[in-house]
C-alpha cells in the first residue's frame, strides 16, 4: 500500500487556476490523428484537474508532492470515478466500463507528466515475453469493476428480410426519382454497402464532428500533411470504377457507371490501426441488390445531383424540397434500420423484435463479418477484408440471431471469393 497523501487545504483566492494549464494541453500535439479521441482525453483531464482542485490542491501542493506518490493520487481519483464521480455524474457510474476506468487512469497520468513532468508508474515494467501490466494499485479497482459490471447488449445485425423491406420502399421511391435523395434510400446504400465494408459510422456519417463544423475532419498537423482539415469519412476520390476489362471509367458519368461498372476499389484513408490508405476490392454482384457496386454508384449519383463538394463527404441524404442536404449520422441509421425491423418482423414476439433496441449503425460491423463467416470464409481472411485484427473478428462470431439470409450471405460470399 502507499503512503497516504496529505491534502493541502488552501484558501480558495490562492488556488492556481488550472484553466491556463488545460488551454495549454489541450493545444499540446500528442500526434492523435482522430480528434475525438483526443477531446474526450482532454475531458478526462480536465474532470481530473477539477477534481484535484476540489480537494484543496493548488499548482505549490502538486509541486510539492514527490513523483513516487503520484500513482497513489491517481490511484484515489480512480475510485473516486468508480464511485460515481464521473464527467457525466453518479447516472454514468453503473454503465462505466473497465476500459474507460483505465482510460479515467491514462489521462491523469497524462495531465501530471505533462504539467509537473511527475509520470506515474501506471504500468509494471513488461518481461521480454509479456506485455506492460497495470499497477497491481490500480488493477484492483479495474478488476472489480469488470468482474462485477454487468455486460453490455450486444448488437444485432441487420439481415436479409430487413433489407428485402428497404429494397421494396426504394423500388416504390424510383418512381419519382427525386425522392432517392431521401434519407432512407441514402441509409439503404450505406448499409448494403457496409455488408461488404464492415465500415465504422464514422467512415461514412458523423458522429463527433467539433463544435461548429459540419464534419469530423483530420487534424491539421505535419503528419497529416495534404489531407489536413480534409474529411475522416469517404469523399468521392476514394471510389474508383473499372470495366469488364478493368479500364477505370469516369466517375462523373453516372450512364456510364450504370452500363458498364463492374468493378469498385474503395480506398479506406483513416483507420484506427496502422492500415490506413487500404484498398478493398469488391466486384458486381448479379441478380442481387445487395451489391458493392451497385450501392457506391447510387451513392455517388445522389452527391452529384445534391451538389456536394468535390472534398465534402459523400455520406449525406436530401432534407428539403430545395435541395438541401444533412450529413448522415448513428440516430438516421438506427430509425431507419429498426422501422425496417419492425416491417420484417411484425410478430412482436420475434427475436429481432424482443431486441430491436440493439439495432444501431455499429450493426454493420457485426452484419459484415457474421456473413463472411456464414459463408464459410476464414478468420484470417475475414480480418484482413474488414481491416481488423483476427482476435476482433473472433470476438464478433459470437452467439448472435444466427439467421442473417441466404441473400445477404450469398452476396458477400461471392463478392469476397471473387475479387
Amino acid at each position: 500500500m502507499f503512503p497516504a497523501i496529505e491534502m493541502h487545504h488552501v484558501p480558495a483566492t490562492a488556488r492556481a487556476s488550472f484553466t491556463a494549464w488545460l488551454d495549454d494541453f489541450r493545444q499540446a500535439d500528442r500526434g492523435s490523428i482522430r480528434r475525438g479521441n483526443d477531446q474526450t482525453l482532454e475531458s478526462r483531464a480536465q474532470h481530473f484537474a477539477r477534481w484535484l482542485e476540489r480537494n484543496g490542491y493548488d499548482y505549490e501542493s502538486l509541486q510539492a508532492v514527490p513523483v513516487e506518490q503520484t500513482l497513489a493520487l491517481v490511484g484515489f481519483f480512480l475510485r473516486c470515478v468508480a464511485a460515481g464521480d464521473t464527467i457525466r455524474g453518479s447516472t454514468q457510474s453503473a454503465s462505466l466500463a473497465a476500459k474507460t476506468l483505465t482510460a479515467y487512469a491514462s489521462a491523469a497520468g497524462a495531465w501530471l507528466s505533462y504539467h509537473f513532468n511527475k509520470s506515474p508508474a501506471l504500468y509494471l515494467s513488461p518481461s521480454l515475453s509479456a506485455k506492460p501490466r497495470l499497477h497491481p494499485f490500480l488493477a484492483e479497482t479495474i478488476a472489480q469493476r469488470r468482474n462485477w459490471k454487468e455486460p453490455q447488449q450486444k448488437k444485432e445485425p441487420f439481415t436479409s428480410p430487413m433489407f428485402q423491406v428497404l429494397h421494396h420502399d426504394v423500388v416504390c421511391l424510383s418512381h419519382d426519382p427525386s425522392r432517392l435523395l431521401d434519407k432512407l434510400p441514402a441509409i439503404f446504400d450505406w448499409t448494403r454497402l457496409g455488408v461488404f465494408t464492415g465500415s465504422r459510422l464514422g467512415e461514412y456519417g458523423q458522429s463527433k464532428p467539433r463544435k461548429g463544423e459540419l464534419f469530423a475532419k483530420v487534424p491539421d498537423s505535419a503528419d497529416a500533411g495534404v489531407w489536413a482539415n480534409t474529411p475522416l469519412a469517404f469523399i468521392r476520390s476514394d471510389f474508383t470504377f473499372f470495366d469488364a476489362s478493368r479500364c477505370a471509367l469516369t466517375p462523373g458519368d453516372l450512364s456510364l457507371l450504370h452500363r458498364h461498372a463492374v468493378e469498385v476499389h474503395i480506398r479506406f484513408r483513416f483507420d484506427k490501426s496502422n492500415l490506413n490508405f487500404s484498398i478493398r476490392k469488391f466486384r458486381r454482384t448479379p441478380n442481387n441488390f445487395i451489391c458493392a457496386v451497385k450501392a457506391s454508384i447510387s451513392i455517388f449519383q445522389r452527391a452529384l445531383r445534391l451538389q456536394v463538394p468535390e472534398l465534402y463527404p459523400i455520406g449525406v441524404f436530401r432534407c428539403s424540397t430545395a435541395g438541401d442536404y444533412k450529413f448522415i449520422r448513428g440516430d438516421d441509421v438506427s430509425k431507419v434500420m429498426r422501422y425496417a425491423c419492425t416491417i420484417a418482423y411484425p410478430d412482436s414476439r420475434h427475436y429481432m423484435r424482443m431486441h430491436i433496441d440493439r439495432i444501431m449503425a455499429h450493426s454493420n460491423r457485426v452484419t459484415a463479418c457474421l456473413a463472411l463467416h456464414q459463408a464459410g470464409v476464414v478468420v484470417e481472411d475475414i480480418a484482413f477484408r474488414l481491416r481488423w485484427q483476427v482476435p476482433s473478428v473472433q470476438f464478433y462470431i459470437r452467439e448472435s440471431y444466427s439467421k442473417i439470409g441466404d441473400l445477404t450471405q450469398k452476396a458477400v460470399a461471392g463478392a469476397a471469393l471473387t475479387t
